[in-house]
């Protein structure tokens, strides 16, 4: 049986855990929804994929505003404040009526979640001792991660019953129940240790930054022209980091306390769970995406065909926290990496018409992978730190997280979105040059249409209307297997980074 003592560190872990399960649940339902938004808003899909891209650009600014708050107001009043505002925009969001309203919606909603995503963190690190901060991680991971497993299910049943509005409005009331919660249970600890001037001059540069970034990516996956700015593209976001840092190294009250990049095994982690976020929320967006556009699965089903990866991730979590308490991290981080490469390529050798269960197993091996190593990594980048910049380093390991996952969506579905085009040109020049494969069933379809006595100008018509489709679907299927072979091989190199990294700093 708990002790007074134990259960009072635990419910503010179980209350924050919730609020975290309803703001990543947010994150988690839209994906499915695209193709629906696509239709109700007239948009294509690198528009439709800035309702996360955006989302994830405020909450990353969210999370380094975060820790200055928390030290100044407590986490309870961070928290509760992100709930309302939470609230507010999924409201906003649920009756937009234009692109625009929608993406103000999503606005507020991410900048609620990035207040919320360090609150976990800073909990854990000031009420476990070292030895137990993984398990406590682990059972927040077995919480907030329901929300990927139950999200997609959930937004696909939703939309197959109701309309997309519906997907925002249900999170409604877990996001008034977080809330009371949170003024409930979180302790009540008003702070006064931020009393310095607030880092408005390094907030402005971080958001320059981090906007110059995503517009060189976004204008080098859509303009033809791209390669002729190629110099300014990457010049001017490396100027304003290089003008960030001179700024946080002379401030008082700095934003990001660069002390921390001294750390060496922690700098690595950040690299590490950049680029890990990069491929899992990739794999997020365009594993569904596959599913309805290519695959003509309803979201519903979809979903359901996603919920076994979520819950394997979900139940993993809390036995790899344990692990992460017990063994060194070379034991834990460098097989789920290598679990997390291998899912993808197994994923890349996917064909169409192969059974679902290929998609389905891969995802089970991913989620297993990231299950295993993500709370070894966060706990080991905690204790390397000797419980120092606790807020400030629960921050840098969030934007590491958000800011990969925001890069990687932006990059992959604009590549996913170009490589299908090209792939659908290059199939029709094949198919004018030489005819093949698309010749021969379009005659096929043009004698079985016949059978019904059709007319002959809508044999025509019907005939290239289907092998357009099949077109489409191919080269559909071409740009996914490219790119989770992409995520494979940039998993790959990240683990081998992070093996000679950690294997130098033991033995040197």
């Amino acid at each position: 049986m708990l002790s007074q003592s134990a259960i009072n560190r635990w419910i503010p872990v179980l209350t924050i855990s919730i609020g975290g399960f309803t703001s990543l649940l947010s994150s988690t339902t839209i994906e499915v929804a695209f193709p629906n938004l696509m239709s109700a808003f007239g948009i294509d899909l690198k528009t439709a994929q800035w309702t996360v891209t955006l989302y994830m650009i405020v909450m990353t600014l969210a999370m380094l505003m975060a820790a200055d708050l928390v030290k100044r107001f407590g986490v309870k009043q961070v928290s509760i404040v992100s709930f309302v505002l939470f609230i507010i925009g999924t409201w906003v969001g649920g009756s937009a009526t234009t692109v625009s309203e929608l993406l103000i919606g999503r606005t507020l909603q991410g900048f609620s979640a990035g207040l919320q995503a360090p609150l976990a963190a800073i909990v854990v690190a000031n009420s476990f001792p070292k030895d137990r901060i993984g398990t406590a991680m682990g059972i927040y991971g077995l919480i907030m991660l329901m929300a990927p497993a139950v999200g997609p299910v959930a937004g696909g049943l939703l939309i197959d019953a109701f309309q997309w509005p519906m997907l925002f409005y249900f999170q409604i009331p877990f996001a008034a129940v977080s809330a009371v919660l949170a003024y409930n249970f979180l302790p009540d600890d008003n702070q006064t240790s931020g009393n310095g001037q607030y880092d408005w001059v390094g907030l402005l540069l971080l958001t320059l930054f981090i906007s110059s970034i995503f517009f060189s990516i976004s204008y080098m996956t859509e303009e033809s022209t791209a390669y002729l700015w190629l110099p300014v593209l990457i010049l001017a976001p490396l100027l304003l980091l290089v003008i960030f840092v001179f700024v946080e190294n002379r401030v008082s009250n700095p934003l990001v306390n660069t002390e921390l990049f001294k750390v060496a095994p922690f700098s690595i982690n950040l690299v590490v769970i950049f680029l890990l976020s990069s491929g899992m929320f990739s794999t997020i967006l365009l594993v569904p995406l596959y599913m309805i556009e290519t695959l003509h699965m309803t979201p519903g089903t979809a979903g359901l065909a996603l919920l076994p990866a979520g819950l394997a991730m979900a139940v993993a979590s809390p036995l790899a926290g344990r692990l992460s308490d017990k063994y060194s991290p070379i034991v834990i981080v460098f097989p789920g990496l290598l679990l997390f490469a291998f899912a993808s390529f197994y994923l890349s050798t996917y064909e169409l018409g192969a059974s679902l269960n290929v998609i389905i197993m891969s995802s089970v091996l991913g989620r297993l992978g990231l299950s295993i190593l993500l709370p070894s990594l966060y706990s080991s980048s905690f204790r390397v730190l000797d419980g120092k910049f606790t807020e400030y380093a629960s921050s840098m390991l969030n934007f590491a997280r958000q800011i990969g996952a925001s890069i990687g969506i932006l990059m992959f579905s604009g590549y996913y979105s170009i490589s299908s085009y090209k792939n659908s040109e290059n199939i029709m020049d094949n198919l004018r040059e030489d005819g093949g494969e698309f010749l021969e069933y379009g005659k096929n379809l043009s004698m079985e249409i016949e059978k019904y006595s059709l007319v002959s100008w809508r044999v025509d018509s019907v005939v290239k209307g289907e092998i357009n489709q099949y077109v489409n679907q191919i080269s559909e299927h071409i740009a996914f297997i490219d790119a989770f072979f992409t995520i494979a091989i940039i998993t790959l190199a990240s683990s081998i980074i992070w093996l000679i990294s950690f294997l130098l700093m033991k033995f040197k």
